[in-house]
């Protein structure tokens, strides 16, 4: 049974001006007590109006079946990833009523549940706490232009409020996040590439790269290098390995890198690139890459040996 303050807790009759403030009382309820909450199903009237709410404790019902039937006579295991399961068919929920067309009041309320309740100490874990905003999204952007991932910015995040229990989510939440900004600039990531390349080249007067687009304006090629692998290529170019992938990154672009060994016996990368095609003139293009100068145009390997 929930133990908590009296202000927070609902009771039958209580009044709330709408659906929203229903399930925001219920789930400050569910923070103090230690569960979490989620909306279930609502019971409509004739016109598609709410009539009867419900609002469950987060372990209400069973797990879904884990089969499905693909036809009348076939059956299939649908293979789904490992993961512990939260669901013990709680009765815990809260029932709100539509009256008046506005108002909501409370109908029943079952507050016995039949698991453990979260302790205090653990409840930043809980989806309560677990809200992604702004300052999430400039520490993350902050962190993505200097090369951070999501743990290390989730640690460095950690560090700025004081303790992961003020953090307000969990490291999997920035994963999320990495993931979301990642999708988010489809359609001129190619651009974001080139202007990156761009920084670095004044960053680097060593880095070299190139690119051909095709009749649709899109790059098709793309050829880079710094100062560090011109470096190692200059040491340890003795022996250069090139080996193409083939469709392994959702663009479906083949990935040439050039590697070497060191005298340690370690692989050292000399440079990159990105090609759409496996073909005679774009495997020549990546090996004999033109670059511009004040005198004039002239094609040279990329590898030349200095003197």
């Amino acid at each position: 049974m929930p133990i908590c303050d009296d202000a927070v807790k609902p009771y039958v009759g209580q009044v709330f001006k709408c659906e929203a403030d229903a399930f925001k009382f219920y789930r400050t309820y569910g923070y103090e007590s230690g569960f979490d909450v989620r909306k279930g199903g609502a019971k409509k009237g004739k016109y598609d109006q709410v009539i009867y709410r419900y609002f469950y404790c987060q372990r209400e019902g069973i797990n879904p079946t884990k089969r499905v039937e693909t036809s009348k006579t076939q059956r299939k295991i649908v293979k789904r990833r490992r993961k512990p399961s939260t669901r013990n068919d709680c009765k815990a929920r809260m029932t709100v009523r539509n009256q008046n067309g506005t108002e909501y009041v409370v109908t029943s309320l079952l507050e016995a549940h039949n698991h453990k309740l979260i302790a205090p100490e653990c409840r930043h874990f809980m989806k309560y706490n677990r809200n992604v905003n702004a300052a999430h999204h400039m520490v993350m952007v902050k962190c993505a232009k200097v090369n951070i991932g999501p743990m290390r910015a989730f640690r460095v995040f950690k560090e700025l409020v004081g303790s992961y229990e003020d953090v307000g989510c969990t490291s999997n939440d920035f994963k999320n996040l990495s993931y979301e900004m990642s999708c988010y600039p489809d359609g001129s990531d190619a651009q974001l590439l080139l202007d990156r390349f761009k920084t670095q080249r004044d960053l680097d007067d060593g880095f070299k790269c190139e690119y051909l687009l095709d009749d649709c304006q899109k790059v098709k090629s793309i050829f880079w290098c710094d100062s560090i692998g011109l470096k190692n290529y200059r040491i340890f170019g003795d022996a250069v390995s090139f080996d193409a992938t083939y469709s392994t990154n959702r663009y479906s672009m083949i990935f040439a890198p050039f590697t070497g060994k060191d005298n340690h016996g370690g692989c050292v990368t000399f440079a990159a690139g990105l090609l759409n095609r496996e073909d005679v003139s774009s495997y020549s293009w990546i090996l004999y890459v033109a670059h511009h100068d004040e005198g004039g145009t002239k094609t040279t390997h990329i590898f030349e040996r200095e003197c």
